[in-house]
Parts: C-alpha cells; structure tokens; sequence
C-alpha cells in the first residue's frame, strides 16, 4: 500500500545554518575562519589568503547569493525539519549537570549523529548571550571579533595536547570530558562538554582554566575539535573503530626516544669543546 504520509520541503536561510549569516556591510572585521565558513555555506571556494575571501564574498554578495545557502549535507535540513515537527524552534534547551559515574575512554558511545563542525562555530562564536537594559536575553554575533578559540584549538589537537578523553550519556545529553595541557604552563585544564543526543547541537561547557567564563575558551574549542576529527575519521559509531589504533590520549610529542639507563650515552661538557 502506498505511503500517504505528507512531505515538506524544507528550504534553509542563513539563519538556520551556523556560520552562514555575517555583515555583509563590514565583511572586513571578520577573520579568515568566519569567512571560509560563510563561502563554505554556498558552495564557493575558501582556499586563498583573507584578501582572496573577501574578495570572494563580496563578489557573492554582489551576485545575490548572500541570502542563498548550498550544503550538500542534509544535516541542518533534519535539524530544522525536527524543529518545526517539535514546534520547538525558540525552546532553549537546559541541559542537565554531567553524570558523575559511567565514564569510560573515548569513544565508548555513539556520537550523536547531527553534531558537526556547524555546531562547534555556533556554541563558540555566535551562541553568547547578551542582557540588555530592560534585563531580556538577546542573541548576539560575535564571529567578527575573534576566532581565536577555534584557531588555537586545532593546534591543542594537532600537538597532542588533548588526552584523558571519556565519555558518556544520558537523559539525551552526550557527554564528553578531557585534559587539555596549558600553553605557557605546566598544567593541565579540565574541560567538560554536553552534546545534544537529538539535535547534535553543543548545549554546555566549562572548563578549569581563567578564561572560561563563559565556556567558551581555547580548551573547550580543542575538545569539541577533537570530537569533530574523530568523526571525519572514523565516523560516529563507537563500534565502528575500536579495532583501529587510539589516534587521542597520546600527550605531547616530545621527540625522545626512551630506552635503558645502562644503554644512554651523555658527553661530557669537557668532550663538547
């Protein structure tokens, strides 16, 4: 029998795509993270140096395609499609305080399917929230001042610099925690983060350092990069890679090659001269 369950064409704008909306009038505030993203969102090129990009978005601009989103992902057409079945699209959701036991070294849970790179530039870049006079929320664009966190966290990641990562989930939340060494110190920072087990979306983060206020700090972007990689790499099926080898929880490179103490060799400052 046939199905007569009703279709909906779901048409995205920028507004529903992270990343895909910026200020058109002052594209020359933005970093080359926030504009590669912005020409990723239409199907356009984002190799070349910033004045390459700008001239890049202008060039859409001036074509009528600032309004216009290609993503060859369907993902964020799910996601607005859920909503709109929900009738949830201005619900905030509150997400829950993570679990204290049933942590196991990642990634010993599925991902959540929807989450992507989009939701890691959303939560850090564009998700803060600003009070305004009359003591009402408002949601504010911050992509223009700085992508710091997401730069400095690719180089956390790509160093090695993200070890002792767990996860877990529940109550529709996925959670993930980790250790991420500290630039200039010997230490290291405690980053936790919740993930939306429905939507993909990252609902929470906190970590130990002084900068993360509002959770939105170098160490948090390289645990949510990490996540991201992994993903790419292997897929979001915890059962999907455990034959393959551990990639995280590796620390530092530190280019020694460690081996006996009766078989080290050291010279002498005297044999130096």
């Amino acid at each position: 029998m046939a199905s007569t369950q009703a279709y909906q064409k779901i048409n995205l704008t920028p507004d529903d795509v992270p990343g895909a909306k910026l200020n058109i009038d002052a594209l020359e505030k933005y970093g080359n993270v926030s504009l590669k993203r912005w020409l990723e969102c239409r199907g356009l090129k984002i190799a070349g140096n910033k004045s390459d990009l700008l001239q890049r978005c202008k060039d859409a601009v001036s074509v009528g395609k600032s309004e216009f989103v290609d993503l060859t992902v369907g993902k964020w057409c799910s996601i607005k499609d859920e909503k709109i079945k929900r009738e949830k699209k201005d619900e905030k959701v509150q997400p829950v305080l993570p679990p204290i036991t049933g942590w196991k070294p990642f990634p010993s849970k599925n991902v959540p399917t929807n989450f992507n790179y989009g939701h890691i530039y959303h939560y850090l870049l564009e998700s803060v929230v600003f009070i305004n006079e009359d003591g009402e929320s408002e949601d504010t664009d911050l992509a223009y001042m700085t992508s710091k966190p997401l730069t400095k966290g690719e180089q956390y990641v790509k160093s090695g610099s993200v070890t002792n990562v767990m996860d877990t989930e529940g109550k529709g939340h996925y959670y993930v925690k980790a250790k991420v060494a500290a630039s200039m110190k010997n230490e290291d920072q405690n980053v936790n983060v919740t993930i939306s087990m429905v939507s993909g979306a990252v609902l929470d983060a906190s970590c130990t350092c002084a900068g993360s206020a509002l959770g939105r700090c170098n160490h948090v972007a390289a645990v949510l990069l990490l996540i991201d990689k992994h993903c790419k790499e292997y897929g979001n099926d915890a059962q999907a890679c455990t034959s393959k080898p551990c990639e995280w929880n590796k620390g530092k490179r530190s280019h020694r090659t460690p081996g006996k103490v009766s078989e080290a060799a050291y010279t002498s400052y005297q044999q130096q001269k």
